[in-house]
């Protein structure tokens, strides 16, 4: 009598929400859409023409799309995130493009009185520091709180927070207390987010991206921290920005995929 040999192969590990979005389905198309919006609303604010006083404008715009997003998830029934619940800005990292850091510097300008922007100035710098000299495996266990939470728990700059806190929603708060209370354990790696409004707020992050470049801007995405930092600290750096300088030499560049990270020529 034959017996059959049990099977020992390892479980498959979990497909990300970008390699879902690649192999195509309802998710790649959510994700188009959303970028082909962004893509197209931008270059009709644009007009062809480039200034400052735009930018808040656009990240708005982009906000409201994201909104627009996570209005119609059919799992926003189940979204366990409500106001004074600070887990997440305790245990993921946030990336943002150019304009996101230009507009939350300009809102610490106008909304923080002086000790109050010295406070956020300094935790950033720490946050930058310690971002920058981590390996990608750090990254997954060790987490950093952000340095806009207030000593309420609350985001000091909501009103212009990066598209990718506005369209994060977990749909389990246990998960995502148990992942800031414990960043190294497998429970933290799976905190259950709502993939319909993380993949809209991806594509219209990824269709500002495109159009960034598209104008000659710089349109990669940089760590939060040492981005908000660097538009705090450099004289007319929105200026020197839209001149197509590197504002942004230095910092901790997450997505490397245009000019000046990436030679144009590539």
């Amino acid at each position: 009598m034959s017996h059959a040999t049990p099977s020992h192969r390892a479980p498959a590990r979990p497909v990300s929400l970008a390699q879902a979005i690649q192999q195509g389905g309802p998710l790649a198309k959510l994700f188009h859409d959303a970028a082909r919006q962004e893509r197209q609303a931008v270059k009709t604010l644009l007009e062809g023409q480039w200034v400052q006083a735009l930018l808040p404008e656009l990240r708005n715009d982009a906000a409201e799309r994201v909104a627009t997003g996570v209005g119609q998830s059919p799992l926003k029934v189940l979204h366990a995130c409500e106001p004074g619940c600070s887990a997440c800005c305790r245990n993921v990292a946030v990336d943002v493009t150019p304009l996101e850091a230009f507009v939350v510097a300009d809102y610490l300008r106008a909304n923080l009185d002086a000790p109050q922007r010295e406070a956020v100035t300094a935790r950033l710098a720490v946050n930058a520091q310690a971002r920058s000299q981590m390996s990608a495996n750090e990254l997954r266990r060790v987490r950093l709180t952000c340095a806009f939470l207030n000593e309420q728990g609350r985001c000091s700059v909501y009103a212009a927070r990066p598209l990718a806190c506005a369209g994060a929603f977990s749909m389990s708060r246990q998960a995502c207390h148990l992942a800031a209370e414990q960043p190294a354990s497998p429970a933290a790696q799976q905190v259950p987010f709502d993939p319909y409004t993380k993949t809209w707020t991806m594509g219209v992050s990824g269709g500002l991206q495109r159009a960034l470049v598209e104008a000659g801007l710089d349109g990669n995405l940089y760590e939060l921290s040492s981005a908000v930092l660097r538009a705090l600290e450099t004289p007319d750096a929105v200026e020197r920005w839209l001149r197509r300088e590197d504002v942004f030499h230095g910092c901790t560049c997450t997505d490397a995929h245009s000019p000046p990270r990436v030679n144009r020529a590539a």
